[in-house]
């Protein structure tokens, strides 16, 4: 185990699973893309978060992760499973993921990105997570659904 003193973050990078919005990633799935694409062992984001909201951790905090090219340095990676509509439930716990991560470490509003933000996503024509960072970090500030509407899958009846 380690202590959250003797691991850095700088910031958050939201990614998408580019899977079918409202089903379950195979983390399988991930784990061999991943080691496949970008020859590593195992999955680059720290975290994916289920449609159901169930947070699953995939990498170590303090284990550098493998998700944004060239900014992998004290950056956590999290993933949503889905393409460009998620659930309320993932929105939650990507709230509070990033709460308890803004606690341990200090981390800033302007410190969370989308993935696309980044140089090395942008020249892959990335647009993952189909989510404008200034939305989300305005929902996160002010707890409006109306911020992340648009990016909303409509609640199973």
């Amino acid at each position: 185990m380690f202590l959250m003193e003797q691991v850095r973050v700088d910031c958050l990078t939201i990614h998408c699973s580019v899977t079918a919005n409202g089903q379950r990633v195979n983390l399988d799935r991930i784990k061999a893309d991943h080691e496949r694409e970008f020859g590593i062992k195992g999955i680059g984001y720290h975290a994916i978060i289920q449609p159901d909201g169930e947070l699953i951790q995939t990498r170590p905090l303090n284990e550098k992760g493998a998700h944004v090219g060239g900014h992998n340095s004290h950056n956590i990676g999290v993933c949503l499973a889905g393409t460009n509509r998620f659930t309320i439930e993932q929105f939650n716990r990507l709230w509070r993921y990033i709460d308890t991560l803004r606690l341990a470490f200090s981390l800033k509003p302007f410190q969370v990105f989308a993935h696309y933000e980044f140089d090395s996503a942008r020249k892959q024509g990335k647009t993952c997570p189909n989510i404008r960072s200034v939305d989300i970090v305005y929902w996160y500030m002010s707890n409006d659904d109306a911020a992340i509407e648009k990016y909303l899958l409509p609640p199973h009846t």
